[in-house]
């Protein structure tokens, strides 16, 4: 798990890019939110990259500074998964 200072930039790339990452958060353990990132792998970010502390299934959008919720992907992530369980509880 990559773990990750109060505030670490974006890497070069990632801003000749124009990219933000987009994570979701796993859990909050302490003064750490662990994030996963699109690729599966886990991210740690401190509580202080966030406005208010994050709730376990949020997406954020993280520009290496500040993560910021992304409520319309957030939502289209519970309905994408709530339309997986309706399909398997009527196996």
């Amino acid at each position: 798990m990559q773990k990750t200072d109060e505030r670490i930039p974006i890497s070069k790339e990632q801003k000749r890019a124009g990219d933000h990452m987009r994570l979701i958060v796993d859990r909050t353990e302490g003064n750490r939110v662990i994030c996963e990132q699109e690729d599966g792998t886990n991210i740690e970010l401190s509580v202080t990259c966030f406005k208010t502390r994050p709730q376990d299934g949020t997406v954020v959008v993280w520009d290496g500074i500040l993560a910021l919720p992304d409520p319309a992907a957030t939502a289209a992530r519970k309905q994408k998964l709530q339309s997986r369980f309706d399909r398997l509880k009527k196996r």
